[in-house]
């Protein structure tokens, strides 16, 4: 028996048919009698976008249990107690810094400021210099595409410049096509139909003059050096993206090594410079 809900709508049990959604239309009808492959396309197409979507949220489903797995995780390692436990170390480790600077000797501590600036500046400029070889290496990537952009367009018009003749016996046929549909026209006495292909043929001779070979020939010429020039750019967009990758790797390269021998490099400035002090 369906049974009533507190909204007014029917809950079915299992032994009773449950109605077909509203937005849902079955097959047959009108439509489906008149043009049965049309409608069948229609259900095809329909099908496949509701996979697609389908795939899209079982996507998003693992993408949210993933990030609810983690949440709940992190949650749980986020007590209480362990964040009591890390602000209390914390603490005791200010403290241990604070009182060791204070037992620094005053020359000794202005030295490794000094040096610890330096060296803070030091990889400050890496930085900024790898940041500057990494936009030049992109731009030098984005002309590079364009460059072989070019020489796709030029290539072509090379292509369509030395094939005027193979163009031009196309359109002819055309031409001659049409000049058979006025024809046939004609001969059934459907003047009126004869004479809308009449201005179609017309039409179209306007469209397609005959070949000129001085113009043909200056056409493949310019085309052909246009062809050229695109070619030797993006060799030229080619060597300078080499350049610029090679200008980044070396700019990474110091980035690292400065980060990674900072403390190395202040401790021998620092040894360096007590040196004096030690011998006098």
């Amino acid at each position: 028996m369906a049974k009533s809900s507190p909204g007014g709508s029917k809950d079915y049990g299992s032994n009773e048919p449950v109605p077909p959604d509203e937005g849902y239309e079955p097959p047959g009808g009108d439509d489906a009698a008149k043009d049965p492959a049309g409608e069948l396309k229609k259900k095809q197409l329909a099908l496949t976008a509701l996979k697609a979507s389908e795939k899209r949220l079982q996507e998003e489903i693992a993408r949210l249990t993933s990030h609810t797995t983690a949440f709940t995780a992190l949650a749980g390692q986020l007590t209480d107690t362990a964040i009591g436990a890390v602000a209390s170390a914390r603490a005791d480790l200010r403290k241990f810094v604070d009182s060791g600077k204070k037992a620094l000797d005053p020359g000794t501590q202005k030295i490794i400021e000094n040096e610890w600036g330096a060296a803070e500046a030091a990889i400050k400029s890496a930085v900024t210099s790898y940041q500057a070889k990494t936009d030049e290496r992109k731009s030098r990537q984005a002309a590079l595409a364009d460059s072989q952009q070019k020489v796709t367009e030029a290539a072509a018009a090379y292509a369509a410049a030395k094939d005027v003749m193979a163009r031009t016996s196309k359109a002819s046929s055309e031409l001659i096509t049409l000049r058979e549909k006025v024809e046939g026209h004609v001969k059934r006495d459907e003047f009126a139909a004869a004479g809308v292909w009449l201005f179609e043929l017309d039409a179209q001779l306007a469209a397609s003059p005959a070949p000129n070979k001085d113009k043909a020939i200056a056409a493949i010429s310019d085309a052909w050096r246009a062809l050229e020039k695109a070619n030797q750019n993006l060799v030229t967009a080619e060597d300078a993206l080499a350049d610029a990758t090679a200008a980044e790797a070396d700019a990474k390269k110091t980035l690292e090594e400065a980060q990674k021998q900072r403390l190395v490099t202040i401790l021998e400035a620092v040894n360096q410079s007590a040196k004096p002090a030690s011998a006098a």
